[in-house]
């Protein structure tokens, strides 16, 4: 067996080399090779596959892939794996570069179609808009042939190349964004839309805020707030109002006279029953400096004496 496959390997080398034992192409020229058209910008790297068409079942095919150097750089080559044995050159700089694909002992045609390899090139950066061809030639296409003596021979294969092309597009212009309007999202955020889809996100900015009820000493106010842009609002409360003090009113009655100077004095001296939960204490404060004491009584009761310059309390 291996002695008859080195018999075939042989007929197969000589066939390429010289044209001998060959014979004439399938009868339909429908068998092709077609390089892709892909589109890439400057600067990109982009595929080329190269794919069969119709294959009527080979065991040899030799491609020349040319391309313009100046704006394609060949990066790299990957094999389809559907011819069998790929050797393909090993020189990415080479330009032609050449596809090899040989079985010389195979007794099987390889008949699968689609790609073959791909080429991967880098765009270059400086690449002008247009087209640039990669072309594709047939150098050698074998298949295995019976022979009329019962033997294995080799038959040229007819096959058509179909050039393909990288097409360098133009760089889009940047987009521009023209936005709608914010609207609210939630109590945090606002948002608004591009007419392209994209959104942006941001906190509610809000202004200083105006009273829209006032306090009482009874119940809370409201303060709302508008976001700027979107006119979201928000309320926050009010303190109460503090009930006025009316100072001098150490028993809370509402009125000042001498029952005041007395609780102030017992609660000065620490009487039981007059301690500071048990009388108005701010009220005690007669001179508003923070202190109750007996300072405070000499001013209240000069107040309740009606002395000059003690009309009012808290005396300053």
């Amino acid at each position: 067996m291996r002695t008859k496959k080195r018999i075939l390997s042989a007929i197969l080398v000589a066939a390429m080399l010289v044209s001998t034992v060959i014979t004439t192409a399938f009868a339909a020229n429908d068998f092709t090779v077609t390089a892709a058209n892909v589109t890439a910008k400057a600067g990109e790297t982009v595929d080329v596959a190269v794919s069969l068409e119709n294959n009527p079942g080979i065991i040899a095919l030799r491609l020349k892939i040319g391309y313009d150097s100046d704006v394609l750089t060949l990066t790299s080559v990957k094999d389809g794996e559907i011819l069998g044995g790929a050797s393909h050159s090993d020189d990415l700089s080479a330009n032609p570069y050449i596809l090899y694909w040989i079985n010389g002992v195979s007794e099987q045609n390889y008949g699968a179609d689609g790609a073959a390899a791909t080429l991967t090139f880098r765009v270059a950066d400086s690449a002008a808009v247009g087209d640039y061809d990669v072309t594709v030639a047939v150098l050698d296409s074998y298949a295995n042939e019976a022979t009329t003596a019962g033997e294995q021979g080799v038959k040229e294969v007819t096959c058509t190349a179909v050039n393909g092309k990288v097409t360098v597009e133009e760089e889009p212009a940047p987009h521009t964004h023209t936005f709608g309007d914010w609207t609210k999202v939630d109590e945090n955020n606002h948002k608004r839309v591009c007419a392209c889809g994209e959104e942006e996100l941001e906190a509610h900015t809000w202004d200083e805020g105006v009273v829209t009820t006032e306090p009482t000493t009874t119940s809370e106010g409201v303060k709302t707030y508008t976001c700027t842009k979107c006119g979201a609002t928000k309320t926050e409360p009010i303190e109460k109002l503090s009930e006025p003090i009316l100072y001098g009113d150490i028993n809370g009655d509402g009125k000042v006279n001498p029952l005041d100077r007395t609780f102030l004095a017992r609660h000065i001296a620490k009487w039981a029953g007059y301690g500071e939960s048990d009388i108005n204490y701010a009220a005690a404060d007669v001179n508003d400096d923070g202190k109750v004491n007996p300072l405070d009584r000499t001013i209240l009761a000069r107040h309740i004496a009606k002395w000059a310059g003690y009309e009012v309390l808290p005396k300053k």
